[in-house]
């Protein structure tokens, strides 16, 4: 069963006038590699699957636009291709593809991947994703040119903002270039520079400039308040799960303490609702120490399936008003005038409920993903069965009547039947 991620801001909206969007090639993945090198572009391609939210999203919403059509016409040959059928999964494979949607901008001439970048995005996203790959296809030198650079001692400020460029271009680990910038140009200059600078290239909290930021934290909000009043609180959100990334990328425990402290240390708003718990199950189970693992989800079950139904009803309030702005955020991205704002906004909320329960979805959902873990892997424990069923039955009683009860109450069934229970 695929984990439910019940906060996809699913805009269903009718604010963009769609003309001619993204062109797609037809036939086989030889054909539109042919394609691309008799056109002389790029191949720009979508890994998508059947079940992915955010891949329905960008296939309704973003694909059909008419911004992106010109420019992804222009500038390349599309293609899509589903990652879990056909000649899809030996591609998916072949370019180690991990989640959904994943967009791969190839050299057509080598089939070698110049771009890689991985989720949804808004319009502007997509536009500057192209951008991006253009200026990747032109840039002289590899990544590994830059590493050799660095470690041959090269601190020139415009060498170490070029390999900052070249790292977010390709998702790579910054954190020590980072730091070099931080040591060498940024200490003891608070100013709108190094503050913009720092914000868009720290992301993780294993480096010099998250500390350097929250000291600055004031100022932070200052030159972001046209997007947030407390901007430094929604940016840093995301930190601890790229840190828990890296922690799993190097399988480098260490990060787990690195997240628990900065979270701690900086007044990073947790986006979950069991903390640390949670990194430390997704680490252990996805670096492969299964014992560690188990214990780390029996702590993160038990935690939430404590947690009482008022005390998630408080969460819901106070976290609803997050929710709302990202929708609102994601409706001004999407092309909507001032006028359509608030009908917007109430409209994605009607679709969506869940979106107006954030906290008691979230414990929902780990709790049925918890579960559902023993059902998978450990069903000859009748021990763990038994907990699983009450965590199972927990997720129930928070989702009823919601539209993703019945996946959960498949669980439920499920670990029922293991347990030798036929009828109820």
């Amino acid at each position: 069963m695929k984990k439910i991620n019940l906060m996809l801001i699913l805009l269903a909206l009718s604010v963009c006038a769609y003309a001619q969007g993204l062109d797609f090639a037809k036939g086989s993945w030889k054909d539109a590699v042919a394609q691309a090198k008799k056109e002389k572009k790029l191949l720009y391609v979508d890994f998508y699957t059947t079940w992915c939210g955010p891949c329905k999203v960008m296939a309704a919403q973003i694909f059909p636009q008419q911004a992106a059509g010109d420019k992804y016409n222009k500038l390349f040959v599309n293609y899509k291709i589903d990652a879990e059928k056909g000649e899809g999964i030996a591609l998916a494979a072949k370019y180690k593809v991990k989640g959904y949607p994943t967009n791969l901008y190839i050299d057509p001439t080598n089939e070698t991947v110049v771009y890689s970048v991985m989720g949804s995005t808004d319009v502007e996203g997509f536009l500057s994703r192209a951008d991006i790959a253009m200026m990747e296809k032109k840039d002289p030198m590899q990544w590994k040119d830059y590493e050799a650079k660095f470690n041959k001692g090269n601190r020139s400020k415009e060498f170490l903002i070029a390999f900052l460029e070249k790292a977010e271009r390709l998702d790579k680990d910054n954190d020590k270039v980072l730091d070099a910038y931080v040591d060498q140009y940024v200490m003891g200059k608070a100013n709108e520079e190094n503050i913009k600078f720092l914000i868009k290239n720290t992301r993780t909290l294993d480096n010099k400039s998250i500390a350097f930021l929250a000291q600055n934290r004031e100022l932070v909000n200052k030159l972001y308040a046209d997007k947030r009043a407390d901007y430094f609180s929604t940016w840093s959100e995301l930190l601890p799960y790229k840190t828990l990334q890296k922690a799993i990328a190097n399988k480098d425990q260490r990060l787990l303490k690195t997240i628990e402290e900065g979270i701690k240390n900086y007044g990073i708003k947790e986006s979950g609702i069991s903390g640390i718990l949670y990194y430390r199950k997704e680490y252990y189970n996805q670096t492969g120490d299964d014992e560690a693992g188990w214990k780390a989800s029996l702590d993160e079950a038990n935690f939430i399936s404590a947690i009482s139904t008022s005390e998630l009803d408080r969460l819901d309030q106070a976290q609803y008003k997050d929710v709302r702005a990202s929708v609102l955020a994601q409706v001004k991205a999407a092309g909507a005038t001032e006028d359509q704002y608030e009908t917007s906004v109430e409209a994605t909320l009607a679709k969506y409920p869940e979106m107006k329960k954030p906290a008691t979805n979230n414990a929902a959902e780990s709790l049925n993903e918890i579960a559902w873990r023993v059902f998978e892997r450990k069903q000859k424990d009748k021990q763990a069965v038994q907990m699983a069923l009450a965590w199972s039955k927990r997720s129930l009683e928070l989702t009823k009547g919601s539209s993703t009860w019945p996946m959960f109450a498949d669980t439920y069934a499920k670990l029922l039947y293991v347990n030798g229970v036929r009828e109820q």
